[in-house]
């Protein structure tokens, strides 16, 4: 099928509570996701002291910026732009604040770092502009999520930051 054919794709999840826990099973994956709460949060939802979990708003961060880091990833290895594969790495700060008597994310930033030769430095800032457009999980929470991203990119021996706009 080509990328430009109709597509539709059913996400299916069951979700149970055990053992004070919310586990998530995952369309065909066996093993659940377990979700939880963890520093802020806990104190948010008067939760009992426990290990840290992550809550589902940590999954949706991780989600996005994960997916984001493919996208490109698969933009850079499109474009034939050689990238230092073992030191491309990304992080992500998500900001959850309170909204009335609930919490929501309200934005996140992801932190990329490459390494790109000179010759492809101008390639790489086309890429960085252009992935949130072609990333999947970008475009399902853009409307509800401020994502931005910066990158700091070592080009040849300079080191410089892109940021988004």
């Amino acid at each position: 099928m080509a990328m430009t054919e109709p597509f539709e794709y059913i996400s299916h999840a069951r979700l149970e509570y055990r053992d004070g826990y919310r586990r998530a099973y995952l369309g065909d994956v066996p093993e659940p996701v377990t979700y939880g709460v963890q520093g802020a949060l806990r104190q948010y939802y008067g939760a009992k002291e426990g290990p840290p979990i992550a809550s589902t708003l940590d999954h949706i961060v991780a989600g996005v910026a994960g997916r984001m880091y493919g996208t490109l990833a698969g933009a850079l290895a499109g474009r034939k732009i050689p990238y230092d594969r073992t030191t491309f790495t990304a992080t992500v700060d998500g900001r959850i604040v309170g909204i009335g008597k609930t919490i929501k994310i309200e934005s996140m930033t992801v932190h990329y770092r490459l390494s790109v030769p000179p010759e492809a430095r101008e390639a790489a800032e086309r890429a960085l502009a252009a992935h949130p457009q072609g990333c999947p999980a970008h475009e399902s929470v853009k409307g509800a999520i401020a994502v931005a991203w910066d990158a700091t990119m070592t080009v040849g021996d300079q080191t410089i930051t892109v940021r988004s706009s």
